[in-house]
């Protein structure tokens, strides 16, 4: 009988388990790199540095925060929101259409805003006109006091009046001047509401010394901040309706009145202070300070 006798040959189990290896720590890599390059990308060129956070409370419960926020990154960033102590503060304006311009009307009003009562010196008020040539938006907002009956004025000649309990305005406008508010263009109002939490911001300027600290000040009733004279009016003070953009290099101030969640007691406390950002977050701690209020008269 013939013996037929057949030969297999196959790999080692040690080289079997060395190009699974291989192979495994490849696959690795490239989902690292992958992962990394997403990261670096999307996140790493973002960089956004608090500075000078500060959070005050005075007798009465009455508390405020403010903070920087710099863009030192290679990208424009969008601010989400800000919380302190975990808690957010929302943008706290209001903004609604009050009238709508029809080429020929120059006075408006008295009409009432749809929430009250008012914070002092809130209020802005933006129409279009079309004198002398092309349309122009001006902003009319109050220019002599905060309290009670506050007297508006913008533009060239636009003047007005507003009542921040009752929320009650009038509008006028001079033909030969600012002109009628442009037919079928919407007069627009933001504000914010009185007690509520209250955000408002600064964009810092070219030119604009913020080298020194934040400082309490108080006009007509109404406190606010300021680093030097940055800003140089209350009214500069903007309160914001939606995300904030932040182009890079540029620099942001936040002030915060009636945080929700500070209280006189909670003077020495260490908290938080987070700003987010549509990619990222950007924490900060504070100590809570006794509030020292310039008073301007």
């Amino acid at each position: 009988m013939k013996n037929t006798t057949v030969t297999k040959k196959a790999l080692s189990t040690v080289i079997t388990n060395l190009i699974i290896l291989v192979v495994a720590v490849l696959l690795a890599g490239v989902v690292t790199y992958y992962a990394t390059n997403v990261v670096m990308t999307r996140t790493t060129q973002e960089e956004v540095r608090i500075r000078k956070p500060h959070v005050w409370v005075q007798e009465g419960d009455n508390a405020y925060a403010a903070l920087m926020i710099q863009n030192i990154g290679g990208r424009d960033v969008l601010i989400d929101k800000v919380t302190i102590r975990g808690v957010e503060a929302p943008w706290g304006g209001k903004s609604e259409v009050i009238a709508t311009g029809n080429g020929v009307l120059l006075i408006f009003g008295p009409l009432s805003l749809s929430n009250t009562p008012i914070e002092p010196g809130s209020i802005k008020i933006t129409a279009t006109v079309s004198l002398p040539i092309d349309p122009t938006t001006i902003t009319i907002t109050d220019t002599d006091n905060f309290d009670g009956t506050g007297t508006l004025a913008g533009g060239v000649s636009a003047s007005g009046t507003i009542n921040y309990a009752t929320g009650e305005w009038t509008l006028l406008f001079v033909v030969a001047e600012d002109g009628p508010p442009n037919d079928g263009t919407p007069i627009t109002a933001s504000y914010a509401v009185e007690g509520a939490v209250a955000v408002n911001f600064y964009l810092v300027q070219s030119g604009d010394d913020v080298s020194g600290d934040f400082e309490l000040k108080e006009l007509a009733g109404v406190v606010y901040a300021q680093i030097g004279s940055v800003p140089a009016a209350q009214g500069d003070w903007k309160s914001p309706i939606s995300d904030m953009p932040l182009k890079s290099s540029g620099t942001m101030m936040f002030f915060i009145t009636n945080p929700t969640n500070i209280a006189l007691n909670d003077v020495g406390t260490t908290i938080s202070m987070t700003v987010f950002t549509s990619n990222a977050q950007w924490i900060v701690e504070t100590v809570v300070q006794a509030a020292e209020i310039e008073d301007l008269g």
